[in-house]
């Protein structure tokens, strides 16, 4: 799998070289595959969806929406609604059951079922002092077990990166 710098995705036989199928996508969007190699999930803006964010006076925000890509079948999977936010980063548990996206622009970490397309939990990686500063979401992994998650933040406009901690399954910052 490449990306292009338009942000398309292409997918390419590893024995061949053969070029397989491209799939189009929103430039410096995130992208993760499942551990099992069988999927592709990414985020897109949801035009269906728009809503205020009272933290912020910028008028109508638009929705997000992740898209399953079947890596076997080269289909789409439809599974995930629509949600208000804007996951950018995202990344799949070692068992490939859950699915972890975070907003960067409010720092909201998601738990979502692979394979309902529900989401299980939410948490907000920011604190609320954070938000008011216009803190950004710079990055997150997930630890090998899946029960850690690090996230990176920072002030926008400064190169200064806080790093967190946070319990995966209580949703609670480590200290």
């Amino acid at each position: 799998m490449t990306r292009d710098q338009a942000g398309g995705v292409h997918l390419w036989d590893r024995a061949t070289g053969k070029h397989l199928d491209q799939l189009k996508m929103v430039k410096r969007r995130e992208l993760a595959v499942s551990p099992d190699g069988r999927y592709l999930v990414m985020s897109e803006e949801d035009p269906s969806i728009t809503y205020l964010d009272p933290k912020q006076d910028i008028g109508p925000i638009g929705g997000n929406k992740l898209k399953l890509y079947d890596l076997e079948s080269r289909k789409y999977v439809e599974r995930f609604a629509g949600f208000e936010g804007n996951s950018r980063y995202m990344e799949f548990a070692r068992d490939g059951k859950t699915l972890v996206t975070v907003d960067r622009r409010d720092g909201k970490v998601r738990l979502w079922d692979v394979a309902t397309g529900k989401e299980r939990r939410s948490c907000f990686a920011l604190h609320e002092d954070e938000l008011q500063k216009a803190y950004r979401i710079s990055g997150c992994e997930l630890s090998p077990d899946g029960k850690t998650m690090a996230v990176a933040c920072r002030p926008r406009n400064d190169p200064l990166v806080t790093l967190r901690l946070w319990d995966v399954t209580t949703g609670k910052e480590l200290e």
